[in-house]
């Protein structure tokens, strides 16, 4: 009886609603337990192996998570929305909503290569009915029928096919199943049927709903008339007339084609601005008042639509594609924005933004179906380029089809920032500080004026003051980490920090005296010049010029260029920013002279500014003004001619020659000036690129101008060029957006460009893809990963090097293809290579090669590098490198022992060699092999001892020293051949952990908090793909026989492992759903839990709800191969509270709390971090939120009779019967799991367990004897529920409806269900069904 009970608990709106899924089966309630188990009581499920294939059972019965994660062809992403299942609940209709898909993936003209997107529900009068359900409180299920292809199921079942549609009340017929149509018919019977319905879609707002919705037809026909009434197509006449007739507007006998869209122009622009009317002289946030009603669910929708009519060009007014603001109706942003923070949209849209792609795509093909002689019509914008446009903005297809770089492995995509700058971690590392830079992107990807078709690019940094300072310290060798704060999207962390929020800032306590940032360049200019020598070597005034002259030059010809651009506006804003540049500039400001007069001057002042340059660094005596290196005012003038040069060459520079060059101006000096200064690593380490083009700094003007000065530059239609121009240029932009296929991510890493530095030498290192897109045996399926470094010695050099302060450029050479200019240059074709000191030769040019003959050179030509690269350390490195000598050579060694192939001989005897392991002549492979196991598990245990002796975190101290260098690039290594199986000792695959050599973890996380680590491996992840795939590729080739041996992992499964695990390189190839454009995915979450924003809404509370994943795609022994599930919520309090609230007709939003990472913004405003939690101010009488089930269900009983009616006692059974029930079952089974473990924390977790579920402790009991008690206490429960549920009177305790009792039973029956099923319940039978334990009735209840 229980699968029944608890299959009718499934199927009701409550359970889909507090569990997210309609399935019987939880996989993240599941992985929850075994993680807690694995966590507390490893030894009694061996680290988690005993759970493999009670997860894999799990994840295979959970559709959810199968459709969440892409593992399912039959979910609704992929086809039809599945036909409606079990029977109608009354109160709980089904509506049937018309939808389509952004791209349908056909390659079409439409389509293009744009891939295919998500079902999104595109018709206007469905929302309108849905908005007014969700305003009332009425659940409902949504269908979502495809305009294109019908579900059959839908069709049969009701003939018409028209929607919106409703089964079952309120809405639809009261005594029979059938589906009803009719927008009108549906909501006259809704308000018959619900009085909360009636009370929503009233009419007694400030306009009244007739008038609001002949102000809407007018609009949506003048919008479509005009864009097709020249069309000469009958289908094309008869859609056209259509629209006309619904607007109330007349077909004009013998009027012309032209006429009849002028016309239709005037009757929408004259319908925006009387919308316009309307919406501002509203008394409230709605027509309603404070609450939406029937006409704003008209306004709602059809303002909605024309928005994105207008946004990209599918209308045949004018001034399209454009914004609402640019036809004179900026309040219906607004009042859209207002409904966008509703639950009731977000649920009716599936999204909180204002665009899209779906509604314009379903528009667009039907107009080009039947209008085809007008879509494409050259006036307009083309039906092809409407749909792109529009795919563009909308965040949600974009974020569906992985489109936006993704960042759920982290915002770091091939070296550049696409997501918001993390926090930093833990503590400031002595003598690298951290400086916050403000930064832009050169296309947001909106699909905006501004944006345009150019995709996303990365956030870079491009204030001029911050990199004058970063120029400064990076020439002094002073290393720091650098912060992107996007000036669009300030980090809430670094608001937090320093709320000042200005840039530069920096965080430096050995110099600044404090742990909190300090900002303002001038006063850490001044700091630091009389604290750090180096520094105030670099920021001296000693040059050829002074730094009041050249670098005021510079500032005057930047600040006027920027100052002219505000000149033709009238808007205060606008002259108050012109102010502000001059007066950086240090240019007057003359009482009563008119914007054109201020312009020509500005421009005569640019023009003078340049030629007076030339005059200066045409001179200069070296390379520099402050002479064979930069000084200040090199610093000064550089950062402001280089944001000029970029104004100049893409024609943001408002001179008569613009867009032209430096040279086209007069002074041909400059490039060459400017040029030097890119080539600098310090150019590089600041900027981020080494491009002489920056699009971002560009784009930063533009948005200024087009926020400030709108009327200056047509709304920043004037900057459309200008910026398609600057992003054509810059080739850092171009590369990281995936535009330009000769970048180091598709090919060869480009060959190194001008003059050597000395003191920043350059190093080739060895790299390789953790795939090579091939469809080998290795890459299988898996799509071609970027270049990431994977030879141990360049690492370890690189370590060296940054933790020396010595900048040097690093170029990837591919092993499986190294650049031809690499071995030209070089045709020992060997890394580490070095051209540049140190560690190469003074003299020339020459690349050298060889590790210790580097490490020698860099020695002596460096007392920085000779500090660090000591051997002063607790341990020498000659000691740590036999130990890793040995090591690896063991754990090589085992796999390769039995080769019978002579390649893979050769292979094995120079390992041993290089151990210094003897080859025994006659030995057998097997021998060899347990040898080589001996030899790696023997050096595991003694690394594990020098390591867990350390007096400080590393050898050298404090900071890494050259035994520490050997160490970590070594055991970083060895961590991933034993974790993805790459190696012969019988654990692997398996962590460090099972080896006994936990140290070695911790070991290197402490490395990878240094900034070196970052910088070396391009990624603070412990797992890195391509070096595995590397070895499997060599082993593959040079030892075919023993490569896929059956006893070990095959290589094929070690490379997908490895990949799986490697966040670097999934986020990369875009396999981890992508959160960029907010963290919500096919209506599931997979990026962390936004913060809520604004005020609760009156009427819907705000719920956290404690959730976990099914599996995190880590590739860790619990995730295995299953890929990132989203989060989804599991804890059964927080179910509870919700299906009573639900079931009351409360409506809230839930908040998913991720068990194993609990947003920052919850535990600001909720420290004790527990669920369920709520904020209600209108109920809790404060704007706290307030913890405790117990707590909660007592006020909201109190003070909400709807709750209390439905919080009841009175059924069939008591609560602390029938609930206590499922709780003894539920806690009985999560007990038994602990009862192997001999460990506290699983003797504590166990007690806790048992306290929960009422079940008494003896004293005295083993485990075992604890464990066969907790069984026999499982199945008499069972049986006692079956006994009690066989025999209810209805389908539910409380009656015809479920109460407390059946909310407390029903959760934990549902999470015992799933133990059973999978097998992790420790009883003989399972897994197995309820049915099987003798409860049949069971889960008919759940269902």
């Amino acid at each position: 009886s229980l699968r029944p009970y608890l299959d009718r608990w499934v199927q009701r709106p409550s359970w889909k609603e507090c569990y997210k899924s309609d399935s019987i089966y939880s996989a993240p309630s599941m992985m929850q337990a075994c993680a807690t188990v694995t966590k507390m009581a490893p030894d009694a499920c061996r680290q988690g192996k005993d759970f493999v294939k009670v997860l894999a059972r799990i994840r295979g019965l959970d559709s959810a998570y199968r459709c969440a994660a892409g593992l399912d062809d039959k979910c609704a992403f992929h086809g039809h929305a599945p036909a409606p299942e079990g029977p109608l609940v009354p109160g709980y209709p089904r509506a049937a909503v018309m939808a389509s898909r952004a791209s349908y993936g056909n390659g079409d003209e439409l389509d293009g290569s744009a891939p295919r997107g998500p079902l999104m529900p595109d018709c206007s009068y469905s929302h309108r009915l849905g908005l007014l359900f969700y305003e009332a409180g009425i659940p409902f299920e949504t269908y979502l029928i495809d305009t294109r292809d019908k579900a059959p199921w839908f069709l049969e079942q009701f003939p018409a096919g028209t929607t919106p549609a409703i089964q079952g009340t309120p809405g639809g017929w009261v005594h029979n199943d059938e589906w009803v149509g009719g927008f009108d018919e549906i909501v006259a019977r809704a308000k018959e049927q619900s009085m909360g319905f009636a009370a929503v879609a009233n009419d007694d707002g400030q306009h009244k709903t007739r008038v609001v919705c002949l102000l809407c037809r007018s609009l949506a026909t003048g919008l479509l008339a005009s864009r097709f009434a020249e069309t000469k197509v009958e289908d094309g006449k008869k859609v056209l007339h259509g629209m006309m007739g619904m607007g109330g507007v007349n077909v004009m006998p013998g009027e012309a084609g032209s006429e009849l869209r002028d016309r239709m122009v005037k009757l929408a622009l004259d319908s925006f601005a009387e919308i316009e009317q309307l919406l501002s002289d509203l008394d409230d946030d709605f027509i309603g008042g404070d609450r939406p009603n029937m006409a704003d669910a008209h306004m709602a929708t059809m303002l909605y639509w024309a928005l994105n009519m207008i946004e990209f060009g599918l209308c045949g007014i004018p001034q399209a594609p454009c914004s609402v603001e640019d036809v004179g109706a900026p309040s219906i942003r607004t009042y859209l924005e207002r409904w966008t923070k509703r639950p009731s949209w977000k649920e009716c849209y599936k999204t909180s933004s204002l665009y899209n792609s779906a509604t314009v795509t379903v528009y667009a093909y039907r107009f080009s179906k039947m209008a085809p002689d007008v879509a494409n019509d050259p006036r307009f914008l083309p039906m092809p380029a409407v749909c792109e446009r529009a795919r563009r903005a909308d965040p949600y297809y974009r974020t569906a089809v992985g489109l936006d770089k993704p960042v759920t492995g982290g915002p770091i995509f091939e070296g550049h920032l696409f997501g918001q700058q993390p926090a930093p971690e833990g503590q400031v590392i002595s003598g690298v500080p951290r400086k916050a830079v403000l930064s832009y992107r050169a296309s947001y990807g909106t699909g905006d004026i501004l944006d345009g078709d150019a995709p996303l690019g990365p956030i870079m940094p491009y204030c001029p003051y911050c990199h004058r300072l970063g120029l400064m310290l990076s020439e002094s060798g002073v290393p720091f980490e650098a912060y992107l704060i996007d000036q669009s999207d300030k980090p809430p962390w670094f608001l937090e920090s320093f709320p000042a929020g200005t840039t530069p800032s920096m965080q430096w306590p050995d110099v600044l005296g404090t742990d909190e940032w300090v900002g303002g360049f001038d006063n850490l200019v001044k700091i630091y010049g009389e604290k750090i020598p180096k520094f105030a070597s670099v920021a001296n005034d000693h040059g050829q010029y002074k730094v009041d002259h050249v670098g005021a030059l510079g500032t005057t010809v930047a600040m006027a260029t920027y100052a002219a651009i505000f000149t033709n506006s009238e808007l205060d804003s606008a002259k108050n920013m012109m102010g502000a540049l001059m007066g950086m500039g240090s240019i007057a400001k003359i009482e009563g002279e008119t914007g054109a007069q201020t312009r020509e001057r500005l421009i005569l002042l640019i023009q003078d500014s340049f030629k007076e340059l030339e005059s200066l660094i045409s001179k200069l005596n070296g390379p520099f003004v402050g002479g064979k290196s930069p000084n200040m005012a090199d610093a000064y003038l550089a950062t402001m001619l280089f944001w000029a040069h970029n104004a100049l060459e893409c024609g943001l520079m408002p001179l008569p020659q613009a867009p032209c060059s430096l040279k086209d101006m007069g002074a041909p000096s400059l490039r060459p000036y400017l040029d030097r200064w890119v080539q600098r690593p310090s150019w590089k380490e600041c900027y981020k690129s080494d491009s002489i083009y920056s699009a971002p700094s560009m784009m930063q003007a533009c948005a200024t101008v087009t926020k400030m000065a709108p009327d200056a530059c047509r709304q920043g239609k004037d900057f459309v060029k200008v910026l398609a121009r600057i992003r054509g240029l810059d080739s850092a932009y171009r590369c990281a957006a995936g535009l330009d296929d000769k970048c180091a991510f598709h090919g060869h890493a480009p060959a190194p460009e001008g003059p050597l530095v000395p003191g920043y030498p350059r190093a080739a290192v060895m790299a390789s893809r953790a795939s090579y897109g091939n469809g080998d045996e290795l890459d299988g399926s898996a799509p071609r990963g970027p270049l990431m470094p994977d030879c141990s010695y360049s690492h370890r050099l690189g370590l060296l090097f940054y933790e020396a302060g010595i900048p040097f450029e690093t170029y990837l050479i591919d092993t499986r293809d190294k650049a031809p200019w690499f071995l030209e240059q070089f045709p020992a074709g060997t890394t580490p290579a070095i051209q540049g000191t140190p560690g190469g030769w003074v003299h020339n040019d020459e690349w050298v090669g060889g590790f210790d003959e580097i490490v020698a050179r860099a020695k002596e030509q460096s007392m920085g590098f000779a500090a660090v690269a000591n051997d002063d350390g607790q341990h020498k490195t000659r000691v740590v490198c036999l130990l890793c000598r040995s090591l690896a050579t063991g754990l090589l060694a085992s796999r390769f022992a039995e080769t019978k192939v002579e390649d893979g001989k050769k292979v094995l005897h120079g390992m041993m060699g290089m151990g210094g392991v003897n080859v025994m002549p006659g030995e057998a492979g097997s021998e060899l092999r347990d040898r080589m196991v001996k030899l790696a598990l023997d050096s595991f245990a003694e690394i594990e001892q020098l390591l867990s002796d350390l007096d400080d975190d590393f050898i050298g101290g404090d900071r890494p020293n050259m035994a520490d260098a050997h160490m970590a690039t070594m055991l970083y290594w060895a961590l991933n051949m034993i974790e993805f199986g790459l190696c012969g000792i019988p654990q692997a695959p398996c962590s460090v952990e099972d080896v006994g050599a936990p140290s070695i973890r911790t070991y290197l996380e402490r490395w990878t908090k240094r900034p070196s680590w970052k910088e070396c491996y391009k990624t603070s992840s412990l797992y890195n793909s391509a070096t595995v795939t590397v070895y499997a590729y060599r082993f593959s080739k040079m030892a075919p026989d023993v490569a896929n041996d059956p006893r070990f992992l095959p290589m094929p499964a070690v490379c997908e492992r490895a990949r799986r695990a490697d966040p670097y390189y999934r986020t990369a190839v875009g396999l981890d759903k992508p959160v960029t454009g907010g963290p919500i995915f096919e209506g599931h979450l997979f990026g962390q839990q936004p913060a809520p924003e604004g005020q609760v809404i009156s009427g819907v509370p705000r719920k956290a709800v404690l959730s976990y994943r099914a599996s995190y795609g880590t590739g860790d022994i619990l995730d295995g191969d299953a890929p990132l599930g989203p989060i989804m919520p599991y804890c059964p309090y927080c179910h509870r509270l919700g299906l009573m609230l639900s079931e009351s007709g409360v409506p809230f939003e839930a908040y998913l709390i991720d068990q194993s990472d609990k947003p920052p913004w919850f535990l600001e405003s909720f420290p004790a971090g527990t669920t369920p939690s709520m904020q209600w101010p209108d109920v809790l009488g404060t704007d706290e939120w307030v913890g405790g089930f117990d707590n909660l269900v007592k006020i909201y009983g109190e003070k909400i009779p709807k709750f209390a009616s439905v919080a009841n006692d009175h059924g069939q059974y008591k609560v602390d019967h029938v609930g206590a029930l499922g709780t003894t079952v539920a806690m009985a089974t999560y007990a038994a799991i602990f009862t192997n473990s001999e460990l506290d924390s699983a003797k504590n977790m166990m007690g806790a367990l048992m306290g929960m579920g009422s079940i008494a402790k003896i004293e005295g009991e083993t485990g075992a004897q604890t464990r066969e008690r907790l069984i026999l206490l499982i199945q008499d429960s069972f049986k006692e529920l079956e006994s009690l549920i066989s025999k209810l009177n209805g389908p539910f305790v409380g009656g015809k409806s479920p109460n407390m009792a059946d909310a407390y039973l029903a959760t934990m029956l549902f999470w015992a269900h799933n133990a059973l099923e999978c097998g992790l319940m420790p009883l003989p039978q399972a897994p197995c069904s309820l049915k099987d334990m003798g409860a049949p009735s069971l889960r008919p209840y759940l269902d």
